[in-house]
């Protein structure tokens, strides 16, 4: 009868913080919000999202937060390596949030080496197929390889977003790419100044 009355007290306890930390985690929420909106400073901003974070691992804007934090770390400090650890976290800690495809793409582009880039665009690409960063993923590898004289490579992975993507957001560029592939930057720029002299 005791092992019962105690399971039962520890169950009310905890009911009773898990109600009382949703309303917590929801005005704390609603301050973030108001600071973002009052552009305020970046630190404070910073260590909004981070307190916000530890105290509420489980709740869904926690990821949002992390996310935020990434981008206002490589954005206003030299801080890559902390930017890369936040970004990380969100798409291991919360790989089922719908910030983690965002996150994976946003630490591809943080890395310093081509190759790591554009294995973490495919590994973007592979693992959230379904989210809208996938297609920029594809671009991005695409582009990733031209920017490394890889053409060939290049015009596959074009290949494969015009096919997984027909009328996707990027698919006009995605063809004009493909279709200028070989045509030298310097080229380019000059017929594009003269289009945009008419």
């Amino acid at each position: 009868m005791s092992k019962y009355f105690l399971t039962t007290i520890w169950a009310a306890i905890i009911l009773v913080a898990c109600q009382s930390g949703a309303p917590q985690s929801k005005k704390w929420a609603n301050e973030i919000a108001l600071l973002e909106e009052a552009d305020t400073q970046i630190t404070v901003l910073a260590e909004n999202y981070l307190a916000y974070a530890k105290t509420f691992p489980e709740d869904s804007l926690t990821p949002k937060f992390l996310l935020s934090l990434a981008k206002n770390h490589l954005k206003n400090s030299p801080q890559r390596d902390s930017a890369a650890f936040y970004a990380q976290r969100v798409f291991t800690d919360y790989a089922n949030s719908s910030y983690a495809p965002e996150a994976m793409f946003f630490y591809a582009s943080m890395q310093p080496n081509p190759n790591e880039r554009i294995h973490w665009y495919n590994q973007t690409y592979e693992t959230f197929k379904e989210s809208e960063w996938a297609g920029d993923a594809l671009v991005a590898m695409a582009v990733q390889y031209e920017n490394m004289s890889n053409k060939e490579k290049a015009l596959e992975v074009y290949g494969s977003y015009l096919a997984a993507y027909p009328n996707g957001e990027h698919a006009e560029d995605v063809k004009l790419s493909i279709k200028n592939i070989d045509v030298p930057l310097e080229e380019l720029i000059q017929q594009f100044e003269e289009q945009q002299s008419k």
